[in-house]
């Protein structure tokens, strides 16, 4: 079913091509040897009103034709084109010949007081005739009247496409919506068995170590959990909290490593207040840290996490020392936080490896979620 939106645009159409196709039926009444503004006028007139006419036709046809299951637009252009030759044959056969033969009585009525009825007509008592049937009366106008119609049909079905156009573009868009915040939601959904398959595996090694840390660290685990339950319908979250989920993380890495790992976060709070990051951003970098070098008394990781000068990127740089034997991965690491800044459309992260360093540059999103 077409909305009343549509044809309120329709409607306003109409107005304004049936104003020009009355200026356009007026034109040749400039052209005549004798020109008369009345004659002119009534053109104008009578071409505005059947162009109407004949939208009105068509307008009708549509909303009762559109109301049906099935779409009957072949039917709704003959019966148009049928209507408009009968309503046309009408005028200029019946209609228009006897509205011109009221006028040719009246004129002859009144030529004996006049005294002549025009240059043509010089003598005094002479009736002016009707004009005799040509087959010329009638074709032009119909051709004229079937041009118009046509046209109308034509200028119908471009304002359909372009709402149905519109309309299929904005249903392509929530869809796109739909899908990225499907996608996002299944990256998450990868992040989080990952990292919960890390922090069991560790809480394993401290229970029989150093059942006070294993402790500790249970605690800073289901403050971990909790905040990953918390935020799991989150795509982006503030930087604050990201940095204080980072934070109990590392900690927790240093209650299994010792001082074979050191860490520090040099964030001014202004950003962190104002500025977004997808969830686990951070989090996932550091991890990856730790998970792929070496960590030793003697060879311990530095982990530095700072913002630029502009507060615009977060960078996370760790002392290059990768492991001999790599752990096992499933694939979800860089990639996967390079898919997730892809979905909210912001530039992708940056990763360099120089002079024994390993940095990721994420981009820190501004006002409100606006990624630009």
């Amino acid at each position: 079913m077409l909305d009343g939106k549509i044809f309120q645009k329709l409607f306003k159409i109409s107005l304004i091509t049936s104003l020009l196709f009355g200026l356009a039926g007026a034109t040749p009444g400039f052209a005549m040897h004798e020109f008369e503004m009345e004659r002119v006028f009534r053109f104008f007139l009578h071409m505005t009103a059947f162009s109407f006419y004949l939208w009105l036709i068509n307008l009708l046809l549509l909303k009762y034709l559109d109301g049906r299951k099935k779409r009957l637009d072949t039917h709704r252009f003959v019966l148009s084109i049928i209507i408009c030759i009968i309503t046309s044959c009408l005028v200029n056969l019946y209609i228009l010949p006897q509205e011109m033969g009221r006028r040719i009585d009246f004129i002859n009525a009144a030529a004996p007081l006049r005294g002549i009825i025009n240059d043509s007509m010089m003598a005094k008592n002479f009736p002016v005739p009707r004009p005799p049937f040509n087959s010329k009366m009638i074709i032009f106008p119909v051709l004229q009247t079937l041009s118009i119609d046509i046209i109308i049909i034509v200028l119908i079905e471009l304002v359909r496409l372009k709402e149905t156009k519109q309309k299929v573009d904005y249903e392509n868009e929530l869809l796109k919506l739909a899908n990225l915040e499907a996608r996002n939601s299944q990256l998450k959904q990868q992040l989080h068995p990952h990292f919960l398959f890390n922090s069991l595996s560790t809480l394993r090694s401290l229970i029989t170590r150093s059942p006070q840390k294993a402790e500790e660290y249970v605690e800073r685990l289901s403050e971990l959990l909790r905040f990953s339950t918390d935020n799991s319908h989150q795509s982006l979250i503030s930087l604050k909290e990201e940095v204080e989920l980072c934070n109990n993380y590392l900690v927790m890495q240093q209650t299994r490593f010792g001082d074979a790992i050191y860490f520090s976060i040099e964030i001014p709070m202004q950003v962190q207040q104002s500025g977004k990051v997808p969830v686990f951003a951070l989090q996932q970098l550091t991890e990856n840290a730790v998970k792929h070098n070496v960590l030793t008394k003697e060879q311990p990781l530095y982990i530095r996490i700072a913002a630029d000068e502009k507060g615009e990127w977060a960078i996370i740089k760790n002392n290059l020392q990768p492991k001999q034997t790599l752990e096992y991965s499933s694939g979800v690491g860089l990639a996967n936080l390079s898919e997730r800044y892809n979905l909210t459309g912001a530039e992708d992260i940056i990763i360099k490896k120089e002079d024994g360093e390993f940095s990721v540059a994420i981009k820190i999103l501004y006002d409100a979620g606006n990624n630009n």
